[in-house]
């Protein structure tokens, strides 16, 4: 029997509210209430030299980072563009 079982606890602010003020009666001294709202996040993966692959090489990251010509060609455009 290979069943998923999802549970999940969604106390009413009156609920956690009391169980709070229980907890500083009976000694709970820092008493706080967290609430977590999940969130779906992308994760891009960039690529990376090694210390060892930069020590070879050198930084290989500058050069494919380096201004096409036809990019600059687009950014002047654009400032064209912007200013007047």
């Amino acid at each position: 029997m290979n069943e998923e079982i999802s549970w999940e606890l969604k106390p009413k602010p009156k609920q956690v509210q009391r169980a709070c003020e229980i907890m500083r009666q009976v000694g709970f001294v820092q008493v706080e209430t967290v609430e977590i709202v999940p969130r779906t996040h992308k994760v891009v993966e960039l690529a990376r030299q090694s210390l060892a692959e930069f020590e070879a090489s050198g930084d290989q990251t500058a050069v494919q980072g380096a201004r096409s010509g036809s990019d600059r060609i687009r950014k002047r455009k654009l400032e064209e563009e912007t200013t007047g």
